[in-house]
């Protein structure tokens, strides 16, 4: 969580971006900020953008670091390695969502309008989408880019 008040929560701003990109590109009444589900008895968020398209939902995870000072121009070893962990937490998101579809007597999310949002239990597709933004610790953006080389894949029932 950011302690600093000279930076923006990078997290907020970030998701307030993509949720406007993607009300533009599509409709206010197809987006769902922060969906949320209950397991046992517990609310959890199950994505932090929900675009619903028919047949075809985009689940968009963000995450964000603040970086040590002096990573201005690489991601070290122990960056990369938390780089990976939010990447897993992602996944874990994304399959918290398949569960919560799936559950029983599960039916709609309310959409940003506050609307609910009939999801089919039959999506034919969900694709997710990890957005990863990082800022230094002054506020700035680092002057290096971050590229996967590595891809996964996990089968859903």
């Amino acid at each position: 969580m950011n302690q600093n008040p000279a930076i923006p929560d990078l997290g907020r701003e970030v998701e307030d971006v993509v949720e406007q990109l993607c009300s533009d590109a599509f409709s206010p009444d197809l987006i769902v900020r922060s969906p949320k589900y209950k397991k046992a008895g517990v609310e959890k968020e199950a994505a932090d953008i929900l675009v619903v398209l028919g047949q075809t939902s985009l689940v968009i995870q963000v995450k964000t670091r603040i970086l040590p000072l002096g990573k201005e121009n690489e991601l070290g070893d122990v960056e990369t390695a938390r780089f990976t962990r939010m990447i897993g937490k992602a996944l874990d998101q994304f399959r918290a969502l398949l569960e919560a579809i799936n559950a029983p007597g599960f039916g709609s999310f309310l959409n940003v309008r506050g609307l609910p949002i009939n999801f089919e239990k039959t999506q034919k597709r969900m694709v997710l989408i990890v957005i990863y933004a990082v800022v230094l610790p002054d506020g700035t953006r680092p002057d290096f880019k971050l590229q996967l080389t590595k891809s996964c894949h996990t089968d859903y029932a």
